[in-house]
């Protein structure tokens, strides 16, 4: 399951035109982030993800967002290294 990618560029091309665009750009004294080998692999590396898999071999389900967020704060609040203010 998933999502196919667009055969717009094969990555192997992607990662070459990469390459020589961090040459070239190396030589212009131009630092480009957005289209570098690094930007390649991340765009690869993070494509679309599904739970189907862990659901069906595992059981597993995600849980609500809003009580993921809710727990994320509570535990970036009580690991803060900032003194708590008091409450009145």
């Amino acid at each position: 399951m998933g999502y196919e990618k667009p055969a717009l560029l094969s990555m192997r091309n992607a990662y070459l035109f990469a390459t020589i665009a961090e040459i070239i750009n190396r030589f212009r004294g131009i630092k480009d982030d957005k289209f570098c080998r690094t930007s390649m692999f991340l765009s690869e590396a993070f494509g679309p993800m599904n739970h189907a898999k862990a659901a069906a071999e595992l059981g597993w389900s995600p849980r609500p967002l809003s009580e993921t967020l809710s727990d994320a704060i509570e535990w970036y609040r009580s690991h803060s290294q900032q003194p708590k203010q008091a409450t009145q």
